[in-house]
């Protein structure tokens, strides 16, 4: 049963809907334990299998989520790099184009 408390409140409150119970988000960590081990469909081996399913699960939506972060920063540094690239051949090409009007007077 201890196992339940070293998880995070959210996996608690996933696997207490999976197991249609009713609780309210105020509940503490160890009010939703206490209501875990006291449902009528509470067994140990299952439900440590249940709660291993929701972690893995938010873990792999959590990498993705970084990932996705990760590929968006690197897209937008991406843009940004070839902006100023942009911006840097555009003022040479106006400072060429100063300086040969200058050539021509």
């Amino acid at each position: 049963m201890a196992f339940l408390l070293a998880r995070r409140k959210e996996d608690l409150m996933t696997l207490a809907a999976d197991l249609d119970l009713t609780f309210e988000a105020s509940f503490t960590k160890l009010k939703l334990k206490e209501l875990i081990v006291k449902s009528p469909d509470y067994v140990e081996d299952d439900v440590k299998k249940m709660l291993d399913g929701i972690v893995e699960e938010r873990t792999k939506g959590e990498e993705k989520a970084e990932k996705e972060k990760i590929r968006r920063e690197e897209k937008e540094e991406k843009i940004r790099r070839e902006e100023k690239e942009e911006k840097i051949r555009r003022e040479e090409k106006e400072e060429k184009i100063r300086k040969e009007e200058k050539e021509e007077k």
